[in-house]
């Protein structure tokens, strides 16, 4: 024989209760993992600007070092460096180069893996600059 029912139950608060809570859980978690990702990613472009930047101020103008004995950097090669760079990473950016400085700016893309933000809301962005001496 089951128990008489009490007047004014408790079942119905109690699974909203539940329901509530398991979607603020769920929302950080959320948070932890996406945002934790984004902050990767953000070290991830800073890191690829400062390395494509490098990569470019490594390419000197031999023709000019060998006529004058002076160290020069070869802007379209050091572009060209640079881009590639950021390409074989994966990421894309800017590169300007003028005079003995490369200037990078990477941009790392990011999708969320847990919230449903949709895709290309985030981009990690960094920008570094690397001197010829």
């Amino acid at each position: 024989m089951r128990p008489p029912r009490r007047q004014g139950g408790d079942e119905g608060r109690v699974l909203v209760l539940v329901v509530v809570l398991a979607t603020a859980i769920g929302a950080c978690f959320g948070l932890v993992v996406d945002g934790g990702r984004m902050l990767l990613d953000k070290t991830r472009a800073t890191t690829l600007a400062h390395e494509a930047a490098r990569a470019g101020a490594r390419e000197l103008d031999t023709a000019h070092l060998a006529q004058t004995g002076r160290i020069r950097l070869d802007a379209g090669a050091a572009r060209e460096q640079a881009r590639a760079y950021l390409k074989a990473a994966g990421a894309q950016g800017s590169v300007h180069v003028e005079g003995q400085r490369v200037s990078v700016v990477a941009e790392v893309p990011y999708t969320t893996r847990v919230l449903p933000l949709g895709e290309g809301i985030a981009q990690a962005r960094a920008s570094a600059d690397a001197l010829q001496n």
